[in-house]
């Protein structure tokens, strides 16, 4: 998840890992983690690699105060890039012994340990299953933009912009669910990149004309991803034949496909009231803002410009009437003159006082 972190340090000392080398080291790192941590895991790993760069590791509930001191020290590391709260630390931990006749070069070889600290195990679950298999989590979550919705590690979520989105759940199980997707198959295990592959697209909500349109813009290094696109272009390469009026009437069914789905996810997650509560109250602050405002109060007040008067007397209006919402009604009863009254009568006040 770190990458090459240790720019300073070079690149030959951070040689690939072979897979039997890889699994040794990490067992023995979840061991030393495990006397700081009640939760250690390594996501599980892209099928078919033939090595590995960094471990990445998971970890949350300490046992004690477990400062990065506390950890470079458990693990040996010589060189530390911390990052405080729930973020990625990378830890440099020489395995020149362990590498043995595999050096490439003279000189130290170094391992990459990057350390994810959750804030609690439903986080721990989330990131551990978001970030397994590869790049499983990037597939699904183009899954997800295709209909409209956003999908990360942490959980599923509706845009709506310029709104912050909305949480539709950050339970996996719960989001498997809802796309159709045995948790249970997942569960089990992937051997293979085709495993993971058909699995993702067992989803009902998956639409292969949706990927190809995206496949030119992966990049070959992520290969699981790209290949998975390579895969999705063959479910699709019937389109490649549509004439153009059918091809731009399914992208009509997909817009009108991603609308049902952002709709039926609102209503699956019990998001339906809260959506439209929001933006009701953006609808209400819109209209008090298009009446109650400076330029109008300092036009019906005469204030000519002194603004510092204009607030006080917006903020006493405010108060008295129980800001946006009780103006809101005001407006709704008898309109902008009403305000208007309002403001006056506060501005009488502030005259004499």
């Amino acid at each position: 998840m770190g990458g090459n972190a240790f720019t300073s340090l070079p690149q030959e000392a951070f040689p690939r890992l072979p897979p039997e080398l890889y699994r040794t080291l990490k067992a023995y790192f979840t061991i030393l983690l495990q006397d700081l941590y009640t939760h250690v895991a390594v996501p599980r790993e892209a099928p078919e690699k033939e090595d590995y760069g960094d471990i990445d590791f998971i970890v949350c509930a300490p046992k004690t105060d477990c400062s990065h001191k506390d950890i470079q020290e458990v693990l040996g590391a010589v060189h530390v890039i911390p990052l405080q709260g729930n973020k990625t630390s990378n830890f440099a931990i020489p395995i020149t012994a362990q590498y043995g006749e595999l050096m490439p070069v003279n000189g130290v070889v170094y391992c990459q340990v990057d350390i994810n600290v959750c804030e609690d195990v439903k986080e721990w679950e989330r990131i551990c299953f978001f970030h397994s298999y590869g790049d499983m989590g990037m597939i699904l979550g183009i899954v997800a933009l295709n209909v409209g919705l956003a999908w990360g590690a942490n959980g599923l979520k509706y845009p709506h912009p310029p709104h912050p989105p909305i949480i539709l759940s950050k339970d996996h199980r719960e989001i498997l669910d809802f796309f159709g997707l045995s948790f249970d198959r997942w569960s089990s295990g992937f051997v293979t990149q085709e495993e993971v592959f058909r699995w993702v697209t067992s989803s009902r909500l998956f639409d292969p004309s949706r990927f190809s349109s995206a496949g030119q813009k992966v990049k070959p290094v992520r290969k699981m991803y790209h290949n998975f696109i390579q895969q999705v272009k063959g479910l699709d390469s019937a389109l490649d034949s549509l004439p153009t009026s059918q091809m731009s009437l399914g992208l009509d069914n997909a817009i009108n496909r991603r609308d049902e789905v952002r709709a039926e996810a609102l209503v699956h997650f019990g998001k339906k009231s809260e959506l439209e509560e929001f933006l009701q109250q953006v609808r209400t602050r819109e209209t008090v803002k298009g009446i109650f405002n400076g330029h109008n109060v300092n036009e019906w007040t005469q204030l000519g410009g002194r603004w510092k008067s204009v607030k006080l007397v917006m903020d006493a209006v405010r108060e008295k009437y129980g800001g946006e919402r009780g103006l809101m009604d005001i407006i709704e009863t008898e309109g902008e003159e009403g305000i208007k009254k309002r403001v006056l009568e506060a501005s009488k006040v502030l005259e004499t006082t």
